[in-house]
């Protein structure tokens, strides 16, 4: 889970926010020094300057620099001109078509030569903090202060101050404010420096954002702030600003803050509210803290919940797994086996283990080998002794115990309890890749094609699956046309996928519909490093369409692939019938 932000963290997302706003930053509310322009434009200036413009939108900035200085040339006191060649110079490092050294010293030059706008301040800001170039950024602060005072110019000094030396001038932060003017979004990112010396005033100027503009994101952040840095009883005042069901996304938002930032003793005390709820989303994240924080009395009211309701899989998967953990462990929990119907999928079960091992390592405070052994031992032992045999069990030993997800027993473990969910109509989409999958590196082909119809069933859109029935169905003759149809589905879901687009090729060619079959390999011919199986394929369609030294270098590339040792064969006997013809 994800811890509170270290002050390292902190100070790389407030740089990322003065980032973004340099590239945005509005009309300031002062008066600016004016700046002239002598320009005096000819037809070669404006044909060069316009020339630049379109080379510079198209990204192709150093193409676009050298236009730039042949307008110049034709208009040398043009400040315009002037000023895009620094700003397009600035698109070329940030790009990486420059290097930082080159642009550095371009702006460099540029100080001495000219005044900079707001527009080339703002420029400036982004290329010597990206280049980590304090004196440039140390000079782009003081001119932004002096000539176009504004919140964001005001921030950028805080933060440059506080990154030298920890401490921030709180002076420099109510004047961000009050060139903010009542602006919701200045307001909220002068909360946002706040948290670096003054939390509470933070959370006060994000109430105050909030009452000029409410919008959920700010309610979020000021949910975020509130948990990393207030204590228990202004996150429990936060919290009860909300009714369910109206709020229920921002309840369950403020509950994953919580306990990604280790707010367990928030959320346990929440527990009457949120099991009145009724709401297994909500209930889950106060299983999750209850579990870590080995809240039995919590967790027994989670499961009286979760057992005096009808079985929803969907929704109960949420809390099923904590209060399954539990109860291998413990007996002030019912048996195990009494929570299996409210799994929804293999990744559920897998969650178990992951888990236990949670709260294990937390007890611990430690992850070192001699530790993750003792708990596999210690696991596998609940198991035997609170659940009896089954796929369940099965599972739950094999997968603690595993070294490698490519282990036989795990993978033939998986593929069971992803085919006992999908039997019920349960399960996500991930136990229906790996089933799939798993019956085509083990070979059984009428398995495979069985559990591709249900899935086509099942998710009508899906063009993977869609794609893979389509294909399968090839080597069927009885089914050739259903197969070509149901890749065409495919295509016109995901026209630009090289696989479905040499599948639906494939099917032209087994229907000696050649023509239209090269029209097909255009995309995998692009491929780099294609699969034997489609070099193989673009060759046999090129020999078909009278193009036969490009097909041979398509067959070529098919011997080259050890993956596909059936394709190495098939191109082989390919080049061999050329030579004797």
């Amino acid at each position: 889970m994800k811890t509170i932000l270290s002050c390292k963290q902190l100070l790389l997302w407030l740089a990322f926010f003065l980032l973004l706003l340099s590239a945005c930053a509005g009309p300031q509310t002062t008066t600016q020094r004016t700046i002239i322009d002598n320009s005096q434009p000819n037809i070669p200036s404006l044909y060069y300057y316009i020339s630049a413009s379109l080379k510079h939108y198209e990204g192709d900035f150093l193409t676009a620099d050298n236009y730039y200085h042949l307008a110049l040339e034709q208009d040398f006191r043009s400040y315009q001109i002037k000023k895009q060649i620094l700003i397009n110079s600035a698109f070329a490092f940030l790009s990486k078509q420059q290097d930082a050294e080159i642009t550095i010293r371009q702006f460099d030059q540029a100080r001495k030569e000219m005044m900079f706008d707001n527009d080339l301040l703002n420029t400036a800001y982004s290329v010597y903090s990206n280049a980590n170039n304090e004196e440039g950024l140390a000079w782009v602060v003081s001119e932004s202060v002096l000539y176009y005072p504004s919140t964001l110019s005001f921030l950028r000094k805080f933060y440059l101050d506080y990154s030298k030396n920890k401490k921030g001038d709180e002076n420099l932060l109510e004047l961000a404010l009050k060139y903010a003017d009542n602006n919701p979004e200045d307001i909220i990112l002068t909360a946002k420096m706040y948290t670096l010396v003054n939390p509470k005033r933070s959370v006060s100027l994000l109430q105050e954002a909030y009452e000029l503009e409410p919008k959920k994101e700010t309610d979020n952040l000021l949910s975020e702030i509130t948990l990393q840095y207030l204590g228990k009883e202004e996150a429990l005042k936060k919290f009860g600003t909300y009714s369910y069901p109206e709020d229920k996304d921002r309840m369950l938002y403020f509950l994953q803050m919580a306990n990604r930032n280790r707010r367990l003793e928030v959320v346990n005390t929440l527990s009457p509210i949120l099991l009145n709820t009724g709401d297994s989303s909500l209930i889950g994240e106060l299983a999750f803290s209850a579990y870590l924080e080995d809240k039995t009395d919590i967790l027994q009211e989670i499961s009286r919940f979760l057992l005096n309701k009808d079985a929803d899989p969907l929704t109960d998967s949420k809390v099923v797994s904590f209060l399954f953990a539990e109860a291998l462990f413990s007996e002030k929990l019912p048996e195990p086996s009494i929570y299996l119907d409210y799994f929804n999928s293999a990744q559920d079960v897998q969650d178990v283990i992951l888990y236990a091992m949670l709260k294990r390592s937390m007890q611990a405070k430690s992850l070192e080998k001699e530790t993750n052994i003792l708990f596999s031992e210690e696991f596998v032992s609940a198991v035997q002794k609170r659940l009896p045999e089954n796929v369940f069990s099965r599972y739950l030993k094999i997968a603690s115990q595993i070294k490698s997800v490519e282990d036989e027993d795990f993978l033939q473990a998986r593929a069971e309890l992803c085919s006992y969910f999908l039997q019920k109509d349960l399960g996500e989409l991930e136990d229906w890749t790996f089933l799939l999958q798993y019956y085509q590196n083990e070979g059984r082909e009428e398995e495979k094609i069985a559990t591709l119809r249900k899935a086509v069933h099942k998710f009508p859109d899906n063009p993977l699956f869609l794609n893979d029935l389509g294909y399968s169905l090839l080597d069927y003759p009885q089914f050739i046309v259903e197969g070509g149809f149901l890749i065409q589905r495919a295509v016109a879901l995901d026209p630009t996928n090289p696989y479905y687009q040499d599948s639906l090729a494939w099917f032209y060619y087994l229907t000696a519909n050649f023509s239209k079959a090269v029209e097909h390999i255009t995309i995998p011919m692009q491929m780099k490093d294609a699969p034997g199986e489609i070099s193989y394929h673009i060759g046999m369609i090129l020999l078909a369409n009278q193009q036969k030294e490009e097909a041979i270098k398509y067959f070529q590339s098919a011997l080259e692939d050890d993956q596909t040792p059936i394709y190495q064969e098939k191109a082989k006997k390919a080049l061999n019938e050329l030579k004797t013809n």
